[in-house]
Formats: structure tokens, sequence, C-alpha cells
């Protein structure tokens, strides 16, 4: 019985064996398979074949780093990333994935990371000449040209007729003012090199040609290609763009219009001919168009170019007529489904929200996941304070595109009105890593990085995204604040004479800039004229008004100020920023009531001034009169019930009130509309562990606070690690605890937590240390409900 068993046992074996070697020769063939359908540039079959090596082995690397070429060759760089970490998570050593990784970071301005592949791959092989390659491109980026050169000619070393290696050469060489020895460099290695090649080195020339501005020599080597490529859009490109620099209109009509007409099927290069023609002959550009929508009736991307063109020129009739055949042409179909959208867009600008909602329901009825709808919905929720559904709506669309900037922007801003700041914040930052010249996240990223001192990183942020954003306006605003807080007066000036060349009206905002330019050099007289100037172009100006009432403070002259503010009110009563100041006059002179009457004239004007309602209850909350402060909020909530803002502030005020079970109960109700607001899991999960602690509410909190556990947020970390300590989870909360004490030091309330955790782990020495520099911070903050529970425990040790 037993060598029955034994021979069972080894058949079994065998089998296992046998069916491990078939497997691995299985995946090693959809491997291959990949490469040659790779090869072919069929990357969509290709890709499926990589993944069936997956199915079958899941820690292929090899599959991973072929998906990632794949990525690169369709720019869908964060996948690209993604892929290649596994790859080496799975093959420290491969080599190529390190090296790409490496070229990755180097791209992406990560020079640190990038430097660490380019050591961890020199380390595997130190004469490995992309290692090398890519160590003298980092040195060439830092500008350490000595270095680069040095570590170029060693990889020339190992192999002296690598192409890669003499074309960063070359560029090294133009770097260091070589430029004639750069050149004769590429014109002695064309000539041996494979064609594939020679056209990278053709483009090294021509880019070293670029920077001497030798436009003429440029212009022959792009004829030459385009007699030797005549097929190939990207020279016909390259060329146009050339000649549109030198301001040559004719000749790149000329170029174009040879090309197109020897490629006939090019709609690329048809639709640059009609770009080109757009801003110097409109009506040729449509007349173009039409021509193009003649030979190809149903080729849609003409018609909806038409129907763009058309409205900028403000025939809007005709753009929707456009619109309309489309839908006409394709009624169930992916096009006829876009021209509705289009539609929906142009209801929404009429103002007749219904009209689009209705167009944009129908599309989604038939396409649930269709992005253009769902993207112009976000827009439609979000107008009308509907985060939930702006959150919703953006997600599934990044579920299907992952690198939609636009989606990451409108659940950035869902976030941010939200409450949600560190979740805004990522979403920014996600929008502007996918694309810099998003204007929006550029903007906002930049701000972020103001509020938290970080000037020149947000003069960075914004530089980058002027250099490659066509909506550069807001940009360059942006800029300009950055110049003012960096107190680069003339910086600021040059920025402001850049503005108004792009800038349809730039009266207003100039005006606004000199009066800043002045206040900063404390020529306040000139400012207040200035502010006024701007605000009697754009009397909604909030920024000049502000400013306006700085440079009057600081000249003490408040009373003029406030006949100021009283004028400017009758005039534009629906700017409550008028109130808020008034306000604030008042109370810096100890006149309570009268402040308090400011903001109640504002809070009447216009009920739905949250900003007014959150500013009169910290007037009373200031004065220790918190029950009035509740009042406020309670009619701020009952006047603006959609506000999550006003919520959470009345239910902060209940707090302090020590109203705790309103308080929980407020932030139950927000988090049912809003499951993803921070703030509210993080005091809701204090409730539930200090006021209302029960094994149910625990584990409630618990779960609520799971997402904590890797916060930067020094708050939220501290919450899931007293959550942890309380449910006995010691080992989760002391990595937690000790973190939030490091990366905030002065907080008394966190030592006392990390305190407890050491003495009930029976660290009594630790405990009392962290106790008495609790005791300390609680005394120098007048903390007296801190110093309570410090005693408690004090009395245990």
């Amino acid at each position: 019985m037993k060598l029955f068993k034994k021979a069972i046992f080894i058949s079994m074996l065998f089998a296992l064996i046998a069916s491990c070697g078939n497997a691995e020769q299985s995946a090693n063939k959809y491997i291959e398979s990949g490469k040659e359908l790779l090869e072919k540039g069929e990357l969509s079959k290709a890709r499926l074949e990589f993944k069936n090596a997956l199915q079958i082995d899941p820690r292929m690397a090899e599959a991973f780093y072929q998906l990632a070429l794949i990525d690169e060759k369709q720019q869908k760089w964060q996948p690209m990333f993604k892929n290649l970490q596994t790859v080496e998570s799975l093959d420290p050593n491969h080599m190529e994935a390190i090296v790409k990784l490496g070229q990755v970071n180097l791209l992406a301005g990560n020079i640190d990371d990038a430097k660490s592949k380019a050591e961890k791959a020199l380390t595997i092989d130190g004469k490995n000449i992309t290692a090398l390659i890519l160590k003298a491109s980092i040195a060439m980026n830092q500008n350490d040209f000595e270095q680069a050169l040095a570590t170029v000619n060693e990889a020339l070393s190992y192999q002296s007729d690598s192409v890669d290696a003499k074309s960063l050469k070359a560029l090294v060489l133009n770097k260091q003012g070589n430029a004639t020895e750069a050149l004769q460099l590429i014109d002695a290695t064309i000539p041996s090199a494979i064609e594939e090649k020679k056209l990278s080195l053709t483009m090294v020339k021509l880019s070293i040609l670029e920077e001497q501005k030798d436009y003429a020599a440029m212009e022959a080597i792009y004829r030459e290609l385009q007699n030797e490529r005549p097929t190939e859009t990207w020279i016909v490109t390259s060329l146009v763009k050339l000649l549109s620099q030198q301001g040559r209109y004719e000749d790149t009509v000329q170029v174009l219009t040879k090309h197109i007409d020897s490629n006939s099927d090019d709609q690329e290069s048809k639709m640059l001919l009609v770009a080109l023609l757009s801003r110097e002959e409109p009506q040729k550009a449509v007349a173009t168009l039409s021509e193009y929508i003649s030979q190809e009736t149903t080729n849609f991307e003409y018609r909806f170019a038409k129907s763009q063109l058309l409205n900028t020129l403000g025939d809007r009739d005709a753009s929707i007529a456009e619109l309309e055949q489309v839908i006409k042409l394709d009624p169930e179909g992916n096009d006829g489904r876009k021209a509705r959208v289009a539609l929906a867009a142009f209801d929404l600008q009429n103002g007749d929200i219904e009209a689009s909602q209705q167009k944009l329901t129908e599309v989604l009825a038939e396409e649930a996941q269709n992005e253009a709808a769902l993207i112009l919905q976000s827009k439609i929720f979000l107008a009308q304070g509907n985060f939930d559904g702006v959150i919703s709506n953006t997600r599934l669309v990044l579920r299907n595109n992952p690198e939609s900037d636009e989606a990451m922007v409108l659940l950035a801003q869902a976030y941010l009105r939200n409450g949600s700041q560190e979740l805004a914040e990522d979403n920014f930052r996600n929008a502007l890593t996918v694309n810099p010249g998003n204007t929006v996240a550029a903007v906002s990223v930049s701000e972020i990085l103001i509020n938290q001192n970080e000037l020149d990183e947000a003069e960075k942020v914004l530089q980058q995204a002027i250099n490659v954003s066509t909506d550069k306006e807001p940009l360059i605003r942006a800029m300009t604040q950055v110049k003012l807080l960096q107190k680069d007066w003339q910086g600021a000036e040059e920025l402001l004479d850049l503005s108004s060349t792009v800038e349809s009206d730039s009266s207003a905002w100039s005006h606004y800039i000199t009066a800043n330019i002045a206040q900063g050099q404390k020529q306040f007289e000139k400012a207040i004229a200035e502010y006024k100037r701007a605000l009697a172009v754009d009397p909604s100006m909030v920024r000049a008004i502000q400013g306006l009432a700085f440079s009057h403070i600081q000249l003490n002259q408040k009373q003029e100020l406030l006949d100021y503010l009283e004028e400017y009110s009758a005039n534009n009563p629906n700017q409550v920023i008028v109130y808020a100041i008034e306000s604030e006059i008042y109370a810096a002179d100890g006149n309570w009531e009268q402040a308090a009457e400011s903001l109640n004239k504002g809070i009447t004007s216009q009920p739905n001034w949250q900003a007014g309602y959150g500013q009169l209850a910290a007037l009373y909350i200031s004065q220790q009169q918190i029950d009035r402060a509740i009042e406020v909020y309670e009619l701020g909530v009952s006047t603006n019930p959609t506000s999550l803002v006003l919520k959470m502030q009345l239910a902060s005020a209940y707090e302090q009130a020590a109203k705790f079970e309103k308080a929980k109960s407020i932030y139950e109700d927000v988090l049912a509309e809003s499951p993803d607001i921070e703030a509210a899991i993080n005091n809701l999960a204090s409730l539930l562990t200090d006021k209302f602690e029960s094994p149910e509410n625990l584990k409630k909190a618990a779960e609520i606070t799971a997402k904590f556990k890797y916060a930067t947020e020094p708050f939220f970390l501290d919450t899931y690690g007293w959550t942890q300590l309380k449910l006995g989870n010691y080992l989760e909360a002391e990595p937690a605890l000790e973190k939030v004490v490091k990366s905030a030091p002065n907080v008394a309330i966190f030592h006392y937590h990390l305190a407890e955790l050491y003495f009930q782990t029976g660290k009594k020495l630790e405990a009392q240390t962290t106790l008495d520099n609790a005791k300390r911070l609680a005394k120098e903050q007048n903390d007296t409900a801190t110093l309570e529970l410090i005693e408690q425990l004090a009395t245990k040790l």
C-alpha cells in the first residue's frame, strides 16, 4: 500500500515538473510572438501576447519589460514607469529596465533617482554602454560637461562604433562651445551608421544647427529627408514649423500643399494646413475643409474641425448645422455621440443647463462610459455643487483613461470644494505629471507651493507650463504673483509687459500689478491710485480691493478707506468682500458690534455668502460667545444646506461647546454625502475613540481611518495610531505615533498619545520622558484639556 502511494506521488511529481516546463515554454512562446509583432509595429496584438504570457506566469519580468516598451511607443508614461518598476522588483538585475528607469527619471527631472539607477546599473556591469551614456547624460543635464565628456569617452573606449555615444559626445561638445567639432563628428559618423542610426544622428545635427540658428542648413536637411522619405509626415511637419518660425507663411502653405497632392490620404498634414490657413486666411480654411469633406463625406474629423472653426469665427448657426449633419450621418455611432456632446456644450454656453443635461443623459444612456459626456456633465455638477457626482464621473473616466488630466483636474476641484485638501493636491500634481502644460493644474500646484513658501519650486512649475501651454495668460499672471512675493520688481514688470501680448484686455490687470509693485516698494499713495484705476475697469477684482485696503491702513487712512468702501458698495452691492474688510477694520479697533453689523449686512444682501457666516462666527468665538457662533453656523447651514464647509465648521463649534452628540451626527451626515472628506473622517474617529468609546465604535473608527496608515498629515496619522492603540494593536500604533511626534514635535496631544502607548507596552522610562514633554508643551500652549489627561496618566506612572 505504501509503495502504491509512493508511486502515485512520484508520478504526480513528474507530471507537475512536466507541466511547469510546458507552462514556461508556452509563456516564452507568447513572449517571442509578442516581440515579432512589436517589431512589425502591431502594438495591440503584441500587448495581448505579453499579457497571455503573464496569465501563465504572473512573475515573468520580461513580459512586463516588453509591455513597458509598448507603453513607451504609445507615450503612456505612467504605465511604462510602473511596468519598469515591476520588472526591477521581479528581476533586480534586469539591466535594460534599470537603465530605462534612469532615463525616465532623467526626463522627468528626478536627477537623484536617475543617478541611483545609473550607479546600480554600473555596479552590475561597469562597462555597460547604455548605463555609461545615462551617467554622461545626467552629468550634461547638470552642466558638468567635463564629467559628461569623460564618461562618454569611457563608453567609446569599450565600443568605439557606438552611434549613441557619439551622438551624445557631439551634444556635449556643442554645449562646451565646440559646435564645429560636434558637427564634424556627426558628419564622420553618418556614412557608416545603419539607416535608423543615420536618422538619429541627423536629428542631433539639426538640434545643433537650431542652436546656431543656421536655418538655411536645417531647411536643406529637411528637404533632403523629404526627397528620401516622401510619405513621412513628421518631416514635412518639421519643415513647416521651421518655415513658420521665420514668418514664411506662403512657403509653408506651398510645402504642405505639394506634400498633400502626393499624399492625399495624409490627414495629419491636411489638418496642419487648415490650422495654418485658420490664422491667416480663415475663410480659405473653411473652404479647404469643405473641399476635404466633399472628397470624404464620412470623415467626421474634418466636419468637427469645420464646426469648431465656424464657431471661432462667430458663425454659431453654421457650426451647429455641421454637428447636426454628423448626427444625421452617424446617428448611433461614436461620432454622432461626440457631436451631441458638442451640442450640449453649446447649450451650456448659452446658459440652457436643462437642454445640455438632457443631451448628456441621452448619450450616457447609450454609452455609460462616454468620456466627453462624463467630463462635460462633471463640469455642470461642479458648478451646481454636486461634488459626489463629479467624483463618481471622473473616477469612471480615469478607470478607462488613467492619463486624462482634464478628469484629474475636475476631481481635484471637487475634492478641494469638498474640504479634502490632500486629495485635491494629489490630483492636481498627477494632472501636471501627465500634462505639464495643463494651465489649471499648474496654477493650482503653484498656489499650493506658494502657501508652503516654496516660491522657487512654484516658479519652476509655472515656467515649465508657460513653455508648452497655449493658454499662457493665467500662467503669466500666476508667475507675476510669484515675482511679487520674491520682491523681484523688475521680473514682475517684465512679465507685465509680456502679459500685454497675450491678454485681450490687460488694463485692469496692468493697473493691479503696477499697484502691487508700488505697494511692495512702500509707495502706498501710488498703489492706492493704481488699485482704484484697476477697480474702475473691473469692479469685481477682489485682490485690488484687498490691496487698496492694505495700502490705506499702512497710511493710517481708515476713514478714507471706509468712505471709499461705502461709495464702492453702493455702486457694487453684490461685492460682499467690502463687508468683510469693513468688519476687519472695526474689529481691529475693538468695535465688535459694528464689525458684526457689517457682516450681517453682507449676509442679508447675499444669503449664500458662506465665508461671511464663517467670519461672523469667528468674530463671536474670539469673544468667547460660542453659542452665538453656533447660531450663525446653524443659520448658514439652513440657508446653504449643501455647504459641507459650513457643516464642518458647525460640527467643530459643537465640539467646542461640548455638544459631542450633535457634532458626531453632523460628521456622519457629511460622510454619508461625501465619504472621502478626510477632515470629517478624522474628527468623527476622534469622537468615536475619545467621547463615545465602545467596541463597535472603535471598530468603526478603525475602518474609516485605515486609509490614514500612510498619511503625511500628522493629525490624520495620529488618529490612526490612537485608534489602533485603543484596540490594543500596539505593533500598528507604535510606528505611527512615533512618526507623528517626529514630524510634529510641538503638539502636546501627540506626545501624550505616545506616552500612553509606552505605558501600555511596559516602556515606563520612555513613557515618563514623553509625558514630561507633553506636560511642558501643554503648559506653554495653555492646553488645559490635554493637561488633565496628562495628570491622569502621571498618577498611573
